[in-house]
């Protein structure tokens, strides 16, 4: 059964110097986004995450989050993409049940990938059960 992940390998394989993704003046080519996602799908793979793990993301609309896309069809786990557009209020409480869910499934951390710094700091002060990744 041919994956997303066999199709992004495909693409780098078939038509590796074209561009991918352009997004914010920044280019990125087949071959490049496949390895991107490569070495994302192995770094979280490092930080604990496993088959049907789950992992989120706060990102505008960036290239980084069509990576971690990629990684997670790498990596066989789940991408949950958060709303940036959520208060800080919000985001907490999000994550407070989302942690919730996870521990009951003993499933591990969540991993966050933002670009947001100064917004996770406010939103989760010390937290401690959520691992930031930035990237």
């Amino acid at each position: 059964m041919l994956t997303l992940a066999d199709l992004f390998d495909r693409n780098a394989r078939y038509f590796g110097q074209r561009e991918a993704f352009v997004c914010d003046g920044e280019r990125l080519t087949h071959a490049r986004y496949a390895e991107r996602s490569r070495r994302l799908a192995s770094a979280l793979h490092g930080l604990g995450l496993r088959r049907q793990d789950r992992f989120a993301i706060l990102a505008m609309n960036c290239l980084e989050f069509y990576e971690a896309y990629a990684a997670a069809e790498y990596g066989a786990t789940i991408l949950v993409p958060v709303n940036f557009r959520l208060n800080a209020d919000e985001l907490c409480n999000w994550t407070i049940t989302a942690f919730e869910q996870q521990n009951a499934r003993n499933r591990g951390d969540i991993v966050f990938g933002c670009e947001l710094r100064v917004f996770i700091d406010i939103a989760f002060g010390d937290f401690r059960f959520a691992r930031i990744f930035l990237g």
